[in-house]
């Protein structure tokens, strides 16, 4: 696989699992579902580029795609919780294993799994969960991470662990925990508003 292969479809299960389908209108829904169905097969790895094809479902296979959809979803959201919160070994649905590094008791800062090519019951979501493990195989832990402000899930290639999908978030969490920590004293905290109310105010008169 090619790094941008890698950074595509990982951008893409990020995305995905964020995405509310019932917002779609129906040619979003045949282009979200047209990758998914890929996503979450055996043909996965091969040649075949489902890019360049206009597929379309037909209602009773749109309807299956709508059922299905969310059970995907779920299954991806918890295999990357798991990968960025677990400490320990645990098994994937039905069909391999996922070790953390920690848990092989190295220092190497990377993810490993164990997988089968196959899953024992070959489930349009049992393949989504197997190729996504395959795509985060031998990357650093945080490739994938959760902000610590507004939840999303964010891809982080770098090579420095964030806590924060963005600087905007970041900077929010930064004046939270201050405004925590002035909370403790009520002179400081009393100070703080009047800047505040100050700065709001000399705003207010420039605008």
């Amino acid at each position: 696989m090619s790094d941008e292969f890698t950074k595509e479809w990982l951008q893409w299960v990020i995305d995905f699992i964020q995405t509310d389908i019932s917002e779609f209108n129906l040619m979003k829904k045949h282009s979200l579902f047209q990758r998914l169905k890929w996503f979450a097969s055996s043909d996965f790895y091969s040649s075949f580029d489902p890019f360049g094809k206009s597929v379309q479902f037909s209602p009773f296979q749109m309807d299956e795609w709508k059922r299905i959809a969310p059970d995907i979803q779920r299954a991806l959201r918890e295999l990357i919780d798991q990968m960025t919160t677990t400490r320990a070994s645990y098994e994937l649905p039905e069909f391999t294993v996922f070790i953390r590094a920690e848990a092989t008791m190295t220092k190497d800062p990377r993810v490993y799994f164990q997988t089968h090519s196959i899953p024992k019951h070959p489930t349009p979501k049992n393949w989504a969960v197997l190729n996504l493990s395959k795509l985060i195989q031998g990357l650093e832990m945080h490739v994938i991470g959760k902000c610590k402000d507004c939840q999303r899930y964010f891809l982080n290639f770098s090579l420095r662990e964030k806590l924060y999908c963005t600087f905007r978030c970041a900077s929010k969490s930064t004046a939270r925990l201050r405004r925590e920590r002035l909370k403790k004293s009520p002179k400081k905290w009393e100070g703080y508003k009047k800047s505040q109310l100050k700065r709001t105010s000399l705003n207010s008169i420039h605008v």
